[in-house]
């Protein structure tokens, strides 16, 4: 029989796979040009509270769907082995 998993369970596997920056770090790689910084708020939030410079805005509803190749929704400029990160 195999375990059911949890919700809390996938969010604790999926913490183990992601790498948390601070504001210094993450600076610092934008400045030497090694990431992509997708900004995966709302288009509101962006209006309310501001976007960020050079972040590529993707709403985390449409996350996948425009990076994946294979969607009709896909918007290019992301390659899957880039440095991306997530705000």
């Amino acid at each position: 029989m195999t375990a059911r998993r949890t919700v809390d369970g996938m969010v604790a596997e999926a913490k183990a796979r992601i790498e948390e920056l601070s504001v210094d770090q993450l600076r610092a790689e934008l400045e030497r040009g090694d990431v992509k910084l997708v900004d995966i708020r709302d288009f509101r939030e962006r209006i309310d509270r501001g976007t960020i410079p050079n972040a590529i805005p993707a709403p985390r509803g449409m996350l996948e769907f425009w990076f994946c190749h294979d969607s009709k929704y896909f918007r290019g400029g992301y390659q899957h082995d880039d440095r991306i990160v997530l705000y």
